[in-house]
């Protein structure tokens, strides 16, 4: 059996932007602001244990507690079998992530893992979903997945008022001569029980520069995500996602008067037009010892955003220093910019 060991302790400084007026407008937010700090300390836990029996089966978990200066919370990210029935054929039960798509944002081809609050940042671990995986390779370059989801695990509801049912999907993805090409069909049922036809794909016209598309359709609407990346010393991905599925600026504002953006509506994200840039590093110290990064999200509908600056620092074997300033931006009731105004979240990492 093999075993990995994870302690990370972080800490984090939020500054919460507080509307002290009367004057009846949304929520309160714009005329009078105040700024006043929110501190948290939290624990995480992140075991994992290996096991194999021969070259058919493997087993493999990762258990997690969390502990913050609120709660404590035990849970599995991942807990799964694997059996490796052919060369050609394997199978897979158990809570497991998995996760595809060339795009850094999202992978609107897969609605089985959402895009979730602070998933961007380095401390950000997805939780398993309990699914059923079959992968079967016709040939090197032709691979068929499929993925059935047949109990919930954990999960919030995704959608107010909606009930969990089953979810599935098939998905082929071909590859070409060089591994970055590839494109992928995908189709299946989501959350709502709507049914829904996904595809993905990445071209390399040179070693480091890429174009690559994610989307997903149903009968009534497009999530998409077209994308551009250069993979030279400082790695640079400037990306456009098109939420047909979300609010416009009118549905914005009455859902704003409703609280009904409080609620679990089914969407990625809220409006319909967003500009995603990533930026990262590992060129500034010796070695790779030092790992800087900026990813900012920016609303084309009414400008706000937020911006995340993840400073990696491994200053020995078995430890990393973590530093992630963030800051938002934005009008009195733009989406980006409702939440917390600053946050400055630091972390250590012990793993052997």
């Amino acid at each position: 059996m093999r075993s990995l060991f994870s302690i990370l302790c972080f800490f984090s400084m939020t500054l919460h932007a507080v509307d002290l007026s009367t004057s009846g407008e949304v929520y309160g937010f714009g005329v009078h602001r105040e700024l006043f700090p929110e501190w948290t300390g939290n624990l995480d836990l992140r075991p994992q244990f290996e096991a194999t029996q021969g070259e058919r089966l493997k087993f493999l978990t990762r258990p997690r507690l969390k502990a913050s200066t609120q709660t404590t919370k035990f849970q599995f990210d991942d807990l799964y079998l694997n059996y490796f029935a052919t060369e050609t054929l394997t199978l897979t039960a158990g809570i497991q992530n998995y996760q595809w798509g060339p795009a850094e944002l999202l992978s609107p081809s897969n609605p089985l893992f959402h895009l979730q609050q602070g998933s961007r940042s380095l401390l950000f671990r997805q939780r398993g979903l309990v699914l059923l995986k079959t992968i079967y390779s016709i040939s090197p370059d032709l691979i068929v997945t499929g993925l059935a989801e047949p109990v919930s695990y954990m999960e919030r509801d995704w959608i107010a008022g909606k009930d969990y049912a089953p979810r599935g999907l098939i998905k082929i993805e071909r590859r070409f001569k060089n591994a970055g090409n590839y494109l992928a069909l995908v189709g299946g049922r989501m959350d709502d029980k709507t049914a829904f036809v996904g595809q993905y794909g990445s071209w390399y016209p040179t070693e480091v520069f890429s174009l690559y598309f994610d989307a997903r359709e149903t009968e009534t609407n497009i999530l998409a995500t077209l994308g551009v990346r250069y993979e030279g010393d400082i790695d640079t991905r400037a990306e456009y996602v098109y939420n047909g599925f979300g609010y416009d600026e009118t549905q914005w504002r009455l859902a704003l008067l409703t609280g009904a953006f409080l609620q679990p509506s089914g969407l990625e994200l809220p409006k319909r037009h967003y500009l995603y840039l990533s930026l990262r590093t590992d060129k500034l110290g010796k070695g790779d010892s030092l790992r800087v990064s900026l990813r900012y999200l920016a609303s084309l509908q009414d400008g706000s955003g937020t911006i995340i600056t993840p400073i990696e620092w491994s200053f020995a074997d078995s430890f990393t220093a973590i530093l992630e300033p963030s800051f938002s931006h934005g009008g009195k009731t733009s989406e980006l910019h409702l939440g917390s105004s600053y946050e400055i979240l630091g972390a250590v990492r012990f793993a052997y």
